[in-house]
């Protein structure tokens, strides 16, 4: 079965397959962060919704474990339900177009911002022991409460600098773009997204790599001559066309810069680290 949506998905195309052919994973979900009318987009249901706190994959070997932290954009808020977001459809494609299966641990806390994980993330860490972890803020919250550039930083640092220290690789995701990208917090949030990729890129770090989704994106609707009307949700969350075009340009991004036939943590020297 693998096999064959593996050579559907090449025939037809990469980007197509990304909206069309989503497989779901494993979702750890957290009920209470997630109001009712959100509540069928992010938890599971079937025999392993009484298993979903569990931690995910560790009977399974060739499972490759993704723990994803950030916010109600992460967490796939105004995309399709079954769908779960762009982040889960980007690696259910992942989990088709290559030799590896990827299981979600998400982690995402609609409403919140940096700050909010500092009492939970290393025991999710412990936990869930993830191969990856997805730091995809959207920053809107952040930027909403006023929290100063180098707190969000020093944050993100910190984020990186865990997860390294328990030798899971990290993918930092810039966010899919809203109509607040373009609006209210068109330059904030771009400087935002530009500081925590340079907070990213100051590691020099085999194990961390970075998709800019969102300057992706923005050049995607300006090169097709396309306003973000069509791809949002709401002011501040992408709708399912959002999150399927940023999921479509996750996956070429991922499939041309990570090792993914088996991904493995790379040690490294202490210069090659930079702590918080």
């Amino acid at each position: 079965m693998k096999q064959s949506f593996r050579n559907w998905a090449l025939t037809t195309g990469l980007m197509a397959f990304a909206i069309l052919a989503p497989m779901r994973l494993v979702h750890a979900a957290e009920p209470s962060s997630t109001p009712p009318e959100h509540a069928s987009a992010s938890l599971p249901s079937g025999p392993s919704a009484s298993n979903a706190m569990a931690p995910v994959g560790l009977n399974n070997a060739e499972a490759i474990r993704v723990l994803i932290i950030g916010s109600s954009v992460a967490r796939g808020w105004k995309d399709n339900p079954q769908e779960g977001g762009y982040l889960q459809r980007a690696f259910d494609a992942m989990s088709v177009l290559t030799p590896t299966t990827y299981e979600v641990i998400d982690k995402a806390q609609p409403g919140r911002g940096v700050l909010t994980i500092r009492d939970s993330y290393v025991d999710w860490l412990d936990t869930y022991q993830p191969n990856f972890v997805v730091i995809a803020w959207g920053g809107l919250d952040d930027l909403a409460q006023k929290t100063p550039f180098a707190v969000y930083d020093g944050e993100i640092r910190w984020q990186i600098s865990e997860a390294l220290a328990h030798h899971a690789s990290v993918i930092l995701v810039t966010t899919p773009v809203s109509k607040a990208s373009y609006t209210t917090y068109r330059v904030a949030q771009q400087n935002l997204m530009n500081s925590e990729i340079q907070v990213a890129d100051s590691f020099h770090n085999p194990n961390v790599y970075v998709f800019n989704v969102f300057d992706q994106m923005k050049q995607y609707l300006s090169a097709h001559h396309e306003s973000i009307v069509s791809y949002m949700g709401d002011g501040w969350h992408p709708n399912a066309n959002g999150h399927a075009l940023a999921a479509q340009l996750l996956v070429q991004d991922m499939m041309s810069k990570l090792p993914v036939a088996s991904p493995v943590f790379i040690p490294s020297k202490p210069s090659q680290t930079t702590t918080a």
